[in-house]
């Protein structure tokens, strides 16, 4: 009976997915929403409202993009080339996302919140009522710690990942130099130019490499071709001399801004500060369990926020953390506007 129940649900949950356009995933989501919500509390209002939340924002995460033909640009000889990518992500990049986010931070806060709910009710809050300001002060010494160390790890993220995107631009300021400087040996000019190109199609390629932090042997490959082509030059009078030396000058210098963004690319938050973060997290909101508060939807209201802050928190670490991958991520745009311009 109880399969034929279940059944009977996922049923209903198929055709009101046909019917709405939304993704079956987020209609179980409303319905263990809704379940939650109904049997832990009379609040009917706040059911409704949920709800309705839910679906519209279901419903706008489930809408095609607009204008997401495959519409290309055509460039000047009256081919057609790919549309500039934005750094910018798409829609199912998005539902990805989130749902990635429901399972590891929104389904353990809703747990949270239930059990918070069933012990409130069975009167758990009351054990410690005399020991109310002792709890508070041991909330705000994890608090505290919390937020020096979290302040000093997203210091160092934020720095590094700040320098992996000057790393970038300096990097494609050294090859714009250098193809700008061989324009003076003729056909050998050609011949950098399109290493150039090779190795920055290869460049932008290892982007995904970079993000699981390890390197591609072929944009390594490229850009020692890069490198052989320019020693390879033979200047032919005193002002190609001048112009071959500082040729030298700049692919050195450009191996030296790849060398330096690939070494700081594969560079990752040590698992244990992740670890002393979330076990530091986890008491204050253990906490927040016995802190005598008398209405059950002020406490679950005070434990959602502080849940969120320290998810939002932990999320905001994690994604930065990898300046490949994530929503906020170092863009290989630089690389494909010098494309453009070689």
């Amino acid at each position: 009976m109880k399969k034929s129940r279940n059944a009977r649900v996922n049923g209903v949950l198929g055709g009101l997915s046909e019917a709405m356009g939304i993704d079956p995933f987020w209609l179980r989501a409303i319905y263990g929403i809704v379940l939650a919500l109904s049997v832990l509390t009379l609040q009917w209002w706040l059911t409704i409202i949920m709800v309705i939340i839910c679906i519209v924002l279901a419903t706008v995460m489930d809408k095609p993009d607009a204008g997401s033909g495959s519409t290309k640009p055509r460039d000047d000889t009256g081919g057609s080339q790919p549309a500039p990518e934005r750094n910018r992500m798409t829609r199912s990049e998005i539902n990805s996302l989130l749902e990635r986010s429901v399972l590891v931070y929104v389904g353990p806060i809703a747990v949270l919140l239930i059990v918070y709910s069933i012990l409130h009710f069975a009167g758990f809050h009351k054990m410690l009522a005399n020991d109310a300001e002792a709890i508070g002060a041991v909330l705000g010494v994890f608090g505290g710690i919390y937020a020096v160390v979290w302040a000093f790890t997203i210091f160092l993220i934020w720095t590094q990942f700040s320098l992996v995107e000057n790393l970038v631009l300096q990097e494609v300021s050294s090859l714009d130099d250098l193809a700008r400087f061989s324009e003076e040996f003729g056909d050998e000019r050609v011949s950098i130019s399109s290493a150039i190109r090779q190795y920055i199609y290869a460049a932008t390629a290892e982007w995904p490499n970079l993000a699981q932090q390890s390197i591609s042997i072929k944009a390594e490959e490229m850009f020692s071709d890069v490198t052989r082509k320019t020693f390879a030059v033979t200047p032919k009078n005193p002002k190609q001399e001048m112009f071959y030396a500082r040729l030298l000058e700049v692919v050195d210098r450009a191996n030296t801004f790849r060398d330096e963004r690939v070494a700081v690319s594969i560079k990752r938050m040590p698992p244990t500060l992740l670890t002393v973060l979330d076990l530091l997290a986890l008491a204050a909101l253990l906490c927040m369990f016995v802190l005598p508060i008398q209405h059950w939807l002020v406490g679950v209201l005070l434990l959602g926020i502080l849940a969120c802050l320290f998810a939002l928190a932990r999320y905001v670490m994690t994604d930065m953390d990898n300046p490949f991958a994530g929503s906020w991520n170092v863009s290989p745009q630089p690389f494909k506007d010098l494309v453009r311009k070689l």
